[in-house]
């Protein structure tokens, strides 16, 4: 019997992140962003072949609950791993344990929020802000709630998975890509 082959085709993930406009509260941007936003891009995105949009909220009582409990009022900015002795790494001692400087030096951001997409082809996501609904009426919503004064940070990647609902998947054959059914 010959063995099955999996065709596995690479889907892309472009992340951004950005912040809300100056003047809206928490409540209002999280609202419009879901509520509203996302009705309007949801027939772009499909019409575009883009094959996920995903939207991260990231309100400030989240990000908060990550300082250190000793340190309430720490500023969420980064500290640089290179500065710090290899055994303080995770350790809040130096000692080892887990927790410490390694948590401590998380570059945690502070934007309000980021949006995934996720693609076959980063020609269809590039041309799908050429299309002229988002630029007449995505766009234009866009401008009502996140904050163009400020950068939106971008990245693209594929994503690998090392464990996945609750199982180990390195190692085991997959080589962390996800299989077809």
């Amino acid at each position: 019997m010959a063995a099955e082959h999996h065709h596995h085709q690479t889907v892309y993930r472009i992340t951004t992140f950005f912040n809300r406009k100056p003047g809206l509260t928490d409540e209002e941007f999280y609202n419009h962003w879901y509520n509203i936003h996302g009705r309007l891009c949801a027939p772009w995105v499909v019409k575009a072949g883009i094959l996920g949009y995903k939207q991260f909220h990231t309100p400030p009582t989240l990000r908060s609950a990550l300082r250190p409990p000793d340190r309430p009022s720490a500023p969420l900015a980064p500290t640089s791993l290179t500065s710090l002795p290899p055994s303080s790494i995770l350790s809040p001692t130096g000692s080892g344990g887990a927790g410490g400087a390694l948590a401590e030096s998380m570059a945690l951001q502070t934007y309000d929020g980021g949006v995934d997409f996720y693609v076959r082809s980063l020609s269809d996501f590039t041309n799908a802000f050429k299309d002229e609904y988002y630029l007449t009426v995505i766009k234009e919503d866009e401008d009502k709630f996140v904050d163009r004064t400020r950068v939106l940070n971008s990245t693209v990647g594929v994503e690998r998975w090392v464990v996945r609902d609750g199982k180990v998947i390195v190692g085991v054959g997959n080589d962390g890509e996800e299989e077809e059914s």
